[in-house]
This record gives structure tokens, C-alpha cells and sequence, in this order.
């Protein structure tokens, strides 16, 4: 992974943060509430092997980008967030009106902003037409990173890399016309299956969760991060909060140290989802100030999740990784 400072660029930050917003609170360094700076350097990392520079903070399509009616709102956390240098989004044909808001609102920036999306079709044609639909929906030529949804079942793998018609062909296809520049795959049940898949040597990405419950069983963490980095693969956290599980189950970890957490583990971004421009700033502002934890801090909170591991991560398959 090579960390790379913006070329200079500085965010303006316009907001304060005062105090708790829906449970969100930065870390006290003062006796008075923490503000939001005027100016933020927003880190950026190589993803993978690929030509791109990400910030390390991203911009997830669920959140208020899935709602429906809610247009308003979303052009302006989009539009916003591409002010504060978010410069990656990640959306899917399965979230709602997600692909919509992006083409209706910030098509005219497409050039600021790395777009990625997915696919939950296996077989080869319905891969073309599902990202077809996606291309008009984006209202765009080109996804800079089109993704496999769920890779998570042996059937997955089988359909997708093996047979005399796999689906992968068909992203591959893609890929040589330069109607998607990268293939990725994301991953949240069962690590084994999108393993066998980076040994394959087709995906140029990954989007795993990354939260300290994770560590206690079938591990992504453990077990597809130094997987894909031997393969120069990008990895991109996701699940960071665990929607929400992980700062209800355990208040004593603030949503800072956990995405302090997410971005100590050999990624290269996280991928969040958020509700208002608040939650986008505060976002932003707690990844400006990311500091590595010391590895006492980083057992401390998985320490924590210890307990709650099939709680907080429920997407989790129990089968055994080999």
C-alpha cells in the first residue's frame, strides 16, 4: 500500500461539529467541543495494482443515496462530498434509487470522481445487461470499477470461474473494450470462496467488511487482506460500523476509533454510507485527523467485540475457511 497526501489540495471544511450528532462523537482533545477545521488534508492511497488514488475516506451508495423521495437531500451529500474531496463513490443496482441520484446529480462531475458499482448477475449475458442498465442509470461511458455483489457461495465461484460460459468472461470482455477500467468483487459471508477468486488473478479489487469483530471467526481481515496484497490487489473496507450493530452493542468504542481501526488494517479506503451532510463532515474530518492506534489500543477493541461476534457481524457464514 502507498500513502500518498493529495497533491496539495485542501478541503474546505464549512460546518462545526458541536457535540454528539446521532451518536457520532469526535474525540475530546479539548475542554470544548471539537470544531470542524477550516482547512483538512484529505489522505489518498494507490488501489492496488490499479493506476488510482483513492481518498480514505469513501463515499458508499447506501444511506440516504438507497431512499426514495428523498432527491434533495441526496444532491446535496453528493455534490458535497465531491467539495470535500471524496473522489470515490461505490453504488449498486440493488440500493435503491443510488445509481440514479449519481447520474441525475453528479454526472456533469464525473471527471472529479472514481465510480464504482456492482453486479449480482453470474452468467455472461445477464452480466452485460445488468451493467448496460447500470451505464444508464450512471448516465456514463465507462465504471471505473465494476465489482462481483456477494461472492460468498461456492455456486458463485462456480458460475462465475468455471463452466464452459463463466461470468467472469464477460467482465473480462468489458474490461478489453474499456467499458469498465477494473474488475473487483465484494465479499461479506464467507472469505474461502472470494479467496479461491483472487487466486484466479482476474480482480484488481476487493470490498470486504473491516470492523474489530471480524478478527473472532472466518476472518477477512486475517485471511483475504495479506491474500490480496500478495496479489497487488486493492482492498477497500466496508461494514466499518457494521450498520450501526457495532456502536450500539458496543458504546465504549466511539465510530472514530472504529473507522481509525478499519484504516490501520492494510486498506487502502473505507467505504461509508451516511444520512446527512453531518454525518459526511464528521466522516471526513475523523479521517483527516487518522492516526494509526497502537497495537494495545487495536486488542483492547477487538477484545471488546470478543462476545458479540455473530451479533454485530450476522451476515457471517459459520463454514470453516480452508
Amino acid at each position: 500500500m502507498e500513502i500518498i497526501i493529495s497533491d496539495n489540495r485542501f478541503y474546505n471544511l464549512k460546518k462545526a461539529v458541536k457535540g454528539a450528532i446521532t451518536g457520532f462523537v469526535l474525540d475530546k482533545c479539548t475542554n470544548n467541543s471539537i470544531q470542524m477545521q477550516n482547512r483538512a488534508v484529505m489522505q489518498k492511497r494507490r488501489l492496488g495494482k490499479t493506476n488510482l488514488e483513492v481518498p480514505i475516506f469513501s463515499l458508499g451508495g447506501q444511506g440516504v443515496l438507497e431512499y426514495y423521495y428523498w432527491n434533495k437531500r441526496a444532491d446535496k451529500i453528493l455534490n458535497h462530498a465531491l467539495d470535500l474531496g471524496v473522489s470515490y463513490i461505490d453504488t449498486s443496482p440493488n440500493y435503491g434509487k443510488s445509481q440514479q441520484y449519481i447520474g441525475k446529480y453528479i454526472s456533469h462531475r464525473r471527471h472529479e470522481f472514481v465510480l464504482a458499482s456492482k453486479t449480482r448477475s453470474r452468467d455472461y449475458d445477464n452480466i452485460l445487461r445488468s451493467i448496460e442498465k447500470s451505464l444508464n442509470q450512471l448516465r456514463t461511458d465507462v465504471i471505473d470499477i465494476m465489482q462481483i455483489h456477494c461472492l460468498d457461495t461456492e455456486s458463485d465461484f462456480h458460475q462465475l470461474f468455471q463452466g464452459n460460459y463463466p461470468g467472469i468472461k464477460a467482465l473480462i470482455r468489458l474490461k478489453d473494450e474499456g467499458v469498465i477500467n477494473f474488475i473487483g468483487a465484494s465479499s461479506d459471508a464467507s472469505p474461502q470462496y472470494l479467496a479461491k477468486a483472487l487466486r484466479e488473478g482476474v480482480l484488481d479489487t476487493v470490498l470486504i467488511p473491516v470492523n474489530p469483530a471480524d478478527v473472532h471467526e472466518n476472518s477477512y481481515i486475517k485471511d483475504i487482506i495479506p491474500l490480496a496484497r500478495e496479489k497487488k490487489t486493492g482492498v477497500m473496507g466496508m461494514q466499518v460500523f457494521a450498520s450501526g450493530r457495532l456502536p450500539e452493542l458496543a458504546p465504549d468504542i466511539t465510530r472514530v476509533q472504529l473507522l481509525h481501526y478499519a484504516l490501520s488494517q492494510d486498506v487502502d479506503t473505507v467505504v461509508v454510507g451516511v444520512e446527512n451532510i453531518k454525518h459526511l463532515e464528521e466522516n471526513v474530518i475523523a479521517c483527516s485527523r487518522f492516526r494509526k492506534p497502537s497495537s494495545e489500543s487495536i486488542e483492547e477493541i477487538e477484545k471488546q467485540t470478543e462476545k458479540l461476534f455473530h451479533r454485530i457481524n450476522r451476515y457471517k457464514s459459520r463454514e470453516v475457511f480452508s
